[in-house]
């Protein structure tokens, strides 16, 4: 099973919730592999990568950031993205709901998909939609 690195800015009792089922998630309070809060994202992306850790993040600006982008391509990471909007914003409730209810799928990706991957959860989608990456020239 592929570990589910749960970024600073999605809440940790999700992931502890899913710890407590048995499930391979961690975050940043977990400070693995040194990650600690505050980090930035092209910070903990190679450490991430290089441990082939899949990302669940809010954070949509690692795909509209081409250096980010292209970070997260070159560390070959497996992302999906959380879409959080001002029309539709997520409680912690929402959150948590959202993220059990489609942790078959995550880890059904993060298992037989190859990195570099991003999929979008969207709170009124059936699916979670790919997301082409592209790297800058």
């Amino acid at each position: 099973m592929t570990t589910i690195f749960f970024d600073e800015n999605m809440p940790p009792m999700i992931a502890r919730a899913l710890q407590a089922l048995g499930k391979p998630a961690v975050t940043i309070y977990d400070n693995p592999e040194g990650i600690r809060r505050g980090m930035t994202d092209t910070e903990w992306m190679p450490i991430v990568g290089r441990k082939g850790w899949a990302v669940l993040t809010k954070d949509s600006r690692i795909l509209r950031n081409q250096l980010e982008t292209d970070l997260f391509i070159g560390h070959k990471l497996l992302g999906f993205f959380i879409k959080d909007t001002k029309k539709h914003h997520l409680t912690g409730w929402d959150l948590a709901k959202l993220v059990i209810s489609r942790f078959d799928d995550i880890e059904d990706a993060a298992r037989t998909m190859q990195p570099p991957m991003a999929f979008e959860i969207a709170h009124n989608a059936k699916r979670m939609q790919a997301i082409i990456l592209k790297k800058s020239k």
